[in-house]
């Protein structure tokens, strides 16, 4: 992914900014401090980890290494999450790996502007109170049998 000045982030790369800043304060190193070492302005480590500026795929790479991650796994995690970071509609494919899963939904939801549900039958689950319920369980019985 390229960085483009004012760009708006997406999901995804606000996702790769989150997993970049964590692995980088997991580390205890501070953001000034990469800069230095990978002779990267202070920044573009802030965009980088804030999801506002593109990274390729080697800028991702150095980054992990010198944060001190050599997992394999997850360093191809990662650097494939930047390949696909200026992607605005994507599916992942479901994985036994519950937990990036639950990491990615957790950041996508705080980073929503609304959660939108439409369910034109049926009150939210906040809304609903006993006596709801049981005309809801009731209302199924009322109806007159199908043809």
């Amino acid at each position: 992914m390229t960085g483009k000045p004012g760009r708006d982030s997406t999901a995804r790369a606000r996702e790769l900014g989150a997993e970049l800043r964590r692995i980088r304060e997991r580390a205890e190193l501070p953001a000034n401090e990469l800069a230095r070492m990978l002779g990267w302005s202070p920044s573009k480590i802030s965009r980088l980890e804030s999801g506002k500026r593109g990274a390729s795929e080697v800028d991702v790479a150095v980054y992990l290494v010198s944060c001190g991650l050599v997992v394999r796994s997850e360093l191809e995690r990662l650097v494939n999450l930047a390949r696909e970071a200026d992607s605005r509609y994507w599916l992942r494919p479901l994985s036994p790996d519950l937990p990036d899963q639950l990491r990615s939904l957790v950041i996508q939801e705080t980073s929503a502007r609304a959660i939108t549900c439409y369910e034109p039958l049926v009150v939210p689950g906040l809304l609903q109170t006993e006596e709801y319920m049981r005309e809801l369980f009731r209302w199924p019985t009322q109806l007159p049998p199908m043809p």
